[in-house]
């Protein structure tokens, strides 16, 4: 019976009900909490990775690979262990800092190809925090190369009648001083490629190019290789003038006439003789013959003969006493003909080119004899001379 009666009491008691008859609250009793597995760690707080583009020089191939790991509200994530990769292959780990950053210095050997290459770095996440991973560009520079020009010499050339550059030179590494052996370095004159030239095992060069008069700029420019990047080296050069040789070859005179009954302009060489009372209506010889003058006509060329090659296009300025001046440029043949006014018994005529950046040559002075206008003759009854001695130039 006692056992019966304790087993109504427990029933009771469970059902709310106590012994004294009064009520008992019932109390409902949570389930166990599940615990969190890693993968919904990671779904809670989320992690983020920071990088940026980097460079290397193949001078000193080695570069810092700098991340940043940070949680939730932009937080510093410390002590993570940072993984980093290049183009896709493994290259080392770095523990993240206090403030959540971890660098890993990147000094590969061999040295990669210059250009650009993937660079990561990843955060394989924990219990905690999920993973994350950035990539960014690594650019792998050539090595600074250097042109040293040593020497660049003028000189003229008869036989092509040029003016020729001769340069000489050193192409080496611009941090390393090391000689380097290339081929095709491109010279120019101008901006324009007149050649190309190679250097040797120890970085020489040396060449030579036509040049033109005044001033030039020389350029070399090696264009790159596999270690080393391109670079460029001018210099500017003053260039003398075409060397040209002058030489007068001949000489005439003229009688201009304007009268209604005269001949115009008359040229002899040497000597002529003049009638000219015989159109003479007025009874004045002098009414008619206005002007008396000589010329000198001016051989030009490119050796120092007077039959070596003409110089064609060759402005030219003579000079008269020192004072008057005439200009001309030569023909095909390298010929011009140059007026002037004798003013006394002699003339001295200087010829030079009065182009003296594109033209050189010491010009030529020469002294001639002339043998003025005579008196004028009256006719008297017939016919009179009237006779002019013309330098023979």
């Amino acid at each position: 019976m006692r056992a019966h009666h304790f087993s109504r009491l427990i029933l009771a008691t469970l059902a709310g009900a106590t012994l004294f008859g009064g009520a008992y609250a019932a109390t409902t009793i949570p389930p166990a909490a599940t615990p969190m597995t890693p993968q919904a760690a990671r779904m809670i707080i989320t992690s983020k990775m920071l990088v940026s583009d980097v460079a290397m020089n193949l001078a000193h191939p080695t570069a810092d690979l700098k991340a940043s790991l940070q949680f939730g509200n932009n937080a510093p994530a410390a002590g993570r262990a940072i993984a980093f990769k290049v183009d896709g292959k493994p290259v080392g780990t770095a523990m993240t800092g206090p403030d959540g950053r971890a660098t890993f210095n990147f000094a590969p050997a061999p040295a990669p190809m210059s250009g650009p290459h993937t660079w990561s770095a990843s955060f394989d996440g924990d219990y905690q925090y999920s993973g994350s991973s950035a990539n960014a560009t690594l650019i792998v520079n050539k090595e600074a190369a250097q042109i040293v020009i040593d020497s660049a010499t003028i000189s003229w050339e008869q036989a092509d009648y040029a003016h020729h550059v001769h340069f000489t030179g050193t192409l080496s590494g611009f941090a390393d001083h090391n000689p380097i052996k290339a081929d095709g370095l491109a010279v120019s004159i101008d901006g324009n490629v007149v050649e190309h030239v190679n250097t040797d095992a120890q970085g020489k060069f040396s060449g030579h190019a036509i040049i033109g008069s005044g001033n030039r700029v020389l350029q070399i420019a090696f264009p790159d290789n596999a270690k080393y990047g391109p670079t460029m080296e001018g210099k500017t050069l003053n260039v003398p003038g075409e060397k040209v040789y002058f030489w007068f070859t001949d000489g005439f005179g003229w009688v201009h006439d304007t009268s209604p009954y005269g001949f115009g302009d008359l040229k002899q060489p040497a000597q002529f003789s003049w009638y000219d009372c015989d159109y003479n209506k007025m009874g004045d010889a002098g009414t008619y013959l206005l002007d008396f003058a000589t010329s000198a006509k001016i051989h030009v060329t490119k050796d120092n003969s007077p039959t070596g090659k003409p110089a064609a296009n060759v402005p030219v300025s003579m000079i008269v006493e020192g004072k008057s001046s005439t200009q001309g440029t030569t023909n095909a043949n390298g010929d011009v003909v140059m007026h002037y006014t004798p003013s006394g018994t002699t003339v001295q005529l200087k010829v030079e080119s009065s182009d003296t950046t594109k033209f050189t040559g010491s010009g030529i002075t020469q002294k001639f004899a002339v043998i003025p206008q005579p008196a004028v003759t009256p006719c008297k009854g017939g016919s009179s001379v009237r006779q002019f001695m013309i330098p023979n130039h």
